[in-house]
């Protein structure tokens, strides 16, 4: 049955192929063509020896998209992970090594951390722990004559 409308439907395409091309969403595209093919039918027999149209199949499932699963994107990548330590867990090492014993202002806390700790700390980053330990009065604070806060046990 196709077989004999091929030639109709090849002459039809190729009219169409100026406008089918000039969209530039392939979505578009395949939804034109399957238009135009709408009216087609194909029988058990003639679809498995058709090589074009197992070609056309393959091509119209890889432009189908798989629907993104929100659970998907959550899911941790597999391959190599490394825990990366946070500001609050290089401050708590800090009191813990008896650090704070001495006044330290932001800046001192971010270049020790840089030395003594290998971890890079931005001042956005310590600045949120920094006023959570001392709302819970793990470390105090007091401007230094610069204007600086400056944080220590006390």
């Amino acid at each position: 049955m196709i077989t004999k409308d091929f030639n109709e439907l090849k002459k039809r395409l190729s009219e169409l192929s100026s406008v089918i091309n000039s969209f530039k969403s392939e979505a578009v595209q395949l939804k034109i063509v399957e238009t135009v093919l709408q009216g087609l039918t194909i029988s058990d027999e003639e679809e498995k020896g058709d090589e074009d149209g197992g070609k056309e199949r393959r091509a119209k499932k890889r432009l189908r998209k798989k629907p993104i699963d929100v659970q998907d994107r959550r899911k941790p990548k597999k391959g190599r992970q490394t825990a990366r330590v946070g500001a609050a867990t290089v401050l708590n090492d800090l009191i813990t090594d008896g650090y704070f014993k001495s006044k330290h202002t932001l800046s001192d806390i971010m270049s020790y951390a840089s030395l003594h700790k290998a971890r890079k700390l931005k001042a956005t980053e310590l600045s949120g722990p920094l006023a959570r330990f001392v709302r819970s009065q793990r470390l105090k604070r007091e401007k230094n004559k610069d204007g600086q806060f400056a944080y220590f046990q006390g």
